[in-house]
């Protein structure tokens, strides 16, 4: 077995590049420049997430599709938590 050399870290803006180091367990959501990430495979049953975000119609969208490929239940709720608005995220089973 050879040992790869490790590429220096540079910060990429494109999408496909940064997905590229995702697991398949895991939800990547981009909005309004923060980028969530969401392991389902750790993500405790009535474990809550909060995602930060205006476009709660783009972001619930992504969550359902995520976990509805995956099997997993999700209560998804839009509100003010701490001063922020965005999509609260309980696992159901």
């Amino acid at each position: 077995m050879r040992k790869r050399k490790k590429q220096p870290s540079v910060p990429s803006t494109h999408k496909a590049e940064r997905q590229s180091h995702v697991k398949r367990s895991e939800c990547v959501i981009d909005t309004e420049g923060i980028q969530y990430v969401i392991d389902w495979a750790t993500f405790p049953i009535n474990g809550f997430v909060f995602v930060k975000c205006v476009e709660t119609d783009k972001v619930m969208k992504t969550l359902r599709s995520s976990s509805a490929n995956r099997g997993i239940s999700l209560a998804l709720r839009v509100g003010v938590r701490n001063g922020y608005w965005g999509v609260g995220v309980w696992r159901t089973r």
